[in-house]
């Protein structure tokens, strides 16, 4: 149930992004057009300076938002990790609450994984009963 949460938040969060990367496109493409325009031999010096001061505007718009969409996007990359760390300790400290049940209803003083230890009885009294999951 906690592996479907977090992968429709990563889900929402990337189809957020993506959202904001076509927009950061189309602002480009209009940054591209308004270029065009400007390299326009047939435009008096007036409409020239005009439309030279509208793509500046445009231009330092679309580089801010760049900016912050970056930053956005690290800070939602760091939220997910953030979340995915938290629902996998969780969902290890249930794992070990159950091993650790089970180990002492059935009395073993220690049961091993391949990988770790996961149950120590806090007296080791005698090693006779051990299970390996």
């Amino acid at each position: 149930m906690e592996e479907k949460r977090l992968k429709k938040a990563v889900e929402d969060v990337q189809k957020r992004m993506a959202g904001e990367d076509k927009k950061q496109t189309e602002r480009l493409t209009e940054l591209q057009n308004m270029q065009k325009v400007l390299q326009n031999p047939n435009l008096n010096q007036a409409a020239q300076a005009r439309h030279r001061q509208q793509f500046e505007v445009k231009k330092k718009a679309f580089e801010q938002n760049a900016t912050t969409l970056n930053n956005w996007k690290a800070s939602q990359n760091k939220d997910l990790s953030e979340k995915q760390r938290k629902a996998y300790a969780k969902i290890r400290e249930e794992i070990q609450a159950v091993i650790s049940a089970q180990a002492k209803k059935n009395g073993f003083t220690v049961v091993i994984d391949s990988k770790a230890l996961l149950f120590s009885a806090a007296i080791w009294t005698s090693p006779t009963k051990c299970w390996r999951s």
